[in-house]
């Protein structure tokens, strides 16, 4: 499993060895003393059109009748359309329909020490990126021992195992967003098998001291 994060790409003759970001997984860590509330999706990240967020509040309609309880929290910055002026979140909140406003809620950023805290009372953390690096909010939520549905663009294989740390879906499609949220959603055991296997992923592969020592090692064999 830790091969995934060390391919070897190549660019002509010359290799190039791909060294992840890495993460605190003892700030991020699952928090037993804090109960999941039922119910609840997660997205962290900036609210702009690349991150997905778009599709992921037209998934809502879906997931909400197919399960009574959901209810999303988008926490992040907002980002302003230069041309129009008008910001995501309002375009966002132009898609709710009426019977839904009340369960999409807009926390914008928090301070990121706090940010396990909210994590913990998650059900499902969900991050539908069109593109992205290895990007550090989905890791976090495998470190806090989550089960993540997360887009399958980019170097998302390599974050989450598809059904097994976590499932992937289709960022474009609110269908694919939202059949992969409703499964988690509807399946308790599933959850928690994942986000147990999401944590030991996360100790294994993107703890902060493993990732800093390989980088070490890197640039010590480049300098060699």
């Amino acid at each position: 499993m830790a091969e995934q994060t060390r391919t070897l790409l190549r660019l002509g003759g010359r290799p190039i060895e791909i060294l992840p970001n890495g993460v605190n997984v003892d700030h991020f860590q699952p928090r037993a003393e804090i109960a999941e509330e039922a119910g609840l999706i997660i997205f962290v990240g900036t609210l702009c059109e690349k991150k997905g967020v778009r599709q992921l509040v037209q998934a809502m309609p879906q997931i909400a009748k197919a399960v009574p309880t959901a209810h999303l929290w988008l926490i992040g910055r907002d980002s302003l359309d230069p041309d129009s002026g008008v910001s995501f979140s309002q375009q966002l909140t132009s898609l709710i329909p009426e019977w839904l406003k009340d369960r999409i809620k807009f926390c914008g950023p928090v301070v990121h020490p706090s940010l396990p805290e909210l994590l913990a009372r998650a059900e499902v953390l969900v991050y539908p990126s069109h593109m992205e690096s290895i990007g550090i909010a989905p890791i976090e939520g495998l470190a806090m021992g989550k089960a993540l549905v997360i887009g399958n663009k980019g170097p998302a294989p390599e974050v989450v195992e598809h059904g097994v740390s976590g499932l992937l879906c289709d960022p474009f499609s609110p269908s694919s967003i939202a059949a992969a949220v409703i499964q988690l959603m509807r399946d308790r055991a599933l959850r928690r098998q994942m986000g147990e296997r999401a944590r030991s992923r996360a100790v294994e592969l993107f703890c902060l001291e493993k990732v800093a020592d390989r980088n070490e090692a890197f640039y010590r064999r480049c300098l060699s």
